[in-house]
């Protein structure tokens, strides 16, 4: 067996003159050069886009990054503002609740206005009511000093005719 060696082949990429003309010859026509512009064109705009959505991409994470700072911040924010909410609203309800222990004591205070005024109005009642009493003995003492006045002209009705009867004897 003789070993052959790489010298020995031809290589498959060697071609003859003739092929090297063939294939210039087809390189050189209009619609290889056409295909060629249009694929050279769909290249450039397919490496465009995907630039464009590399840059995007990248824009889009700094953006991603400075939105979840920024949602951050805003968390941080509300949970400020939510615990001085809290706070306020712990110090309205004391002053609410202040507010009603100072109505219960007025409330208070008007009750026992209301039982002095109870007491007072009794009372003036139990006033009325002496006032009552004076006012039917005066009523009595009036009919006893008329009935007095009434005894009182018929003595000297009496008296008078007494008087008239001793000066027309003593005549």
């Amino acid at each position: 067996m003789t070993a052959i060696t790489a010298d020995q082949y031809h290589s498959p990429f060697e071609r003859s003159n003739r092929d090297r003309d063939r294939i210039r010859s087809r390189s050189s026509t209009p619609g290889f050069r056409t295909a060629a512009t249009i694929f050279g064109g769909v290249a450039v705009s397919l490496a465009g886009i995907f630039g464009i959505l590399e840059l995007s991409s990248r824009h889009t994470d700094k953006t991603t990054e400075a939105i979840i700072l920024r949602l951050d911040s805003l968390q941080s924010s509300q949970h400020d503002m939510g615990e001085r909410i809290s706070r306020l609203e712990t110090r309205t309800d004391a002053r609410f609740e202040r507010l009603e222990d100072k109505f219960e004591q007025i409330d208070q205070k008007f009750a026992l206005i209301d039982r002095k005024f109870e007491a007072i109005d009794w009372k003036f009642e139990a006033v009325d009511r002496k006032f009552e009493q004076m006012d039917r003995r005066f009523e009595q003492t009036d009919r006893k000093i008329d009935r007095l006045d009434g005894k009182i002209d018929r003595l000297d009705g009496k008296i008078d005719r007494m008087i008239d009867l001793l000066l027309d004897r003593a005549r």
